[in-house]
């Protein structure tokens, strides 16, 4: 973390869940994870402050998801990474305004909460493609739901054709609806891609339109959030 000057360390990523300290919620088949897990996770974060005092821990939060941490746990942090893409209404007769107020209705409902009862910092982090699913939450989202995640490598996967506008038109949304809510800690574009521009369906947004939604927005909630 010198090297780097790194200020935030991020854990808990859901591709780990497994070996993650997880409580399943009632009625599902995810499996339990190892007895001792909470305390393998507790000694590697003690030994973390230890060796990096001046770094800070966020712990990852999927939205929506079927993991589930004690508060206990979720106290030896300083903040939380949330993992967004929440399923929203979209037709050829969505505004802006009317997908603005759907996701400032999610996070009220679902994030709000959590920043009230930790009062610690949400930042959060949506990965969104350049198709006309985009606002889908996921990949067929009455089946699979497969990830977006997908997209970002090549695959055969049957999605539509690539659409930067719809992309874009997401992005302004949720900029919109962050910039109306100051608990909001900070805001993330997942997928993004620095060697190259994509000319394709995934969400990497450098050179497509939604790049200069972000280029407009990133700057105005710097400012609102100092």
């Amino acid at each position: 973390t010198e090297k780097s000057e790194a200020e935030i360390l991020i854990l808990g990523n859901p591709r780990i869940a497994p070996a993650l300290p997880i409580i399943p919620l009632p009625d599902t088949n995810l499996p339990l994870t190892l007895d001792n897990a909470e305390y393998e996770w507790k000694t590697l974060i003690a030994q973390v402050r230890s060796t990096h005092p001046a770094i800070k821990l966020f712990w990852i939060i999927e939205v929506p998801s079927l993991y589930h941490y004690s508060p206990q746990f979720l106290e030896n942090f300083d903040g939380f990474y949330v993992l967004l893409n929440p399923p929203v209404t979209f037709t050829g007769d969505t505004t802006p305004q009317n997908l603005t107020d759907q996701i400032g209705k999610f996070l009220d409902e679902n994030l709000f909460p959590i920043w009230e009862q930790t009062n610690k910092p949400l930042i959060l982090a949506v990965q969104i493609p350049s198709t006309d699913v985009a606002g889908m939450g996921c990949i067929d989202p009455t089946n699979t739901c497969t990830s977006f995640t997908i997209l970002d490598q090549f695959s055969a996967y049957p999605v539509s054709g690539v659409n930067f506008e719809v992309q874009a038109f997401v992005y302004q949304s949720y900029f919109q609806a962050i910039s109306q809510r100051k608990w909001v800690g900070g805001f993330v574009s997942r997928g993004f891609y620095p060697p190259v521009i994509l000319r394709d369906i995934s969400s990497s947004i450098r050179g497509k339109p939604a790049e200069e939604v972000a280029g407009y927005w990133f700057p105005r909630l710097l400012l609102q959030t100092k």
